[in-house]
Order: structure tokens, then sequence, then C-alpha cells
């Protein structure tokens, strides 16, 4: 991914519209139908991915031990169904012992 230019701050804010009105726009027509909504819905996923990547994934994940205990936490709340609060309280105290020993 490339880094925002600094020195155009009003440009992200102007992309982000830019993508929220076509959403909208989108969203409001039936041009298309249910196939309109599909790739709606795909290109919502396509940026929650990169936001998840940027400043997470980058900031976050910085050895194999966190990539394991981001795994644990995944199937903890995805096979296991365990509540989301109990699984944030299991990955903290579980990155806090990875990185205190």
């Amino acid at each position: 991914m490339t880094e925002m230019n600094q020195d155009n701050p009003g440009a992200a804010r102007q992309s982000v519209a830019t993508v929220f009105l076509t959403f909208l726009g989108l969203g409001f027509t039936s041009f298309g139908g249910p196939v309109a909504h599909l790739g709606v819905n795909a290109a919502v996923v396509g940026l929650l991915l990169a936001a998840l990547y940027s400043p997470v994934w980058t900031s976050g994940i910085l050895s194999a031990a966190d990539f394991a205990l981001g795994m644990a936490a995944f199937t903890l709340l995805v096979f296991w169904k365990l509540p989301p609060w109990l699984v944030v309280l299991l990955s903290a105290a579980g990155g806090w012992a990875l990185h205190a020993l």
C-alpha cells in the first residue's frame, strides 16, 4: 500500500466521502438489484480488510507468537463460540504473558 500524501490532508477525507456517497447512491437506487448490492458488499469487505491490515496488523503482529495468539483468539471466537468480552480478557492476559517473559 502506498503512503498517504502528507501535503494534502484533505485528500483522504475527500476520498472517503466519495466512496461513501457512491455506496449511498448504489444503496438508494435499484440499479442492478441484488447484484449491485453484492458488489457494494465486496467493496466494503475490501475496505475493512485494508483498514485491518494497515494499522492493526503492521503494529500488532510482530512475531510468530503474536500471530499464534491472534489465531487462538480467532479460534475461541469462531469455533468455540466464547463471548467476545472473555476472548478480549484472555487475549490481553496472553499478550501480557508473552511479552513479560
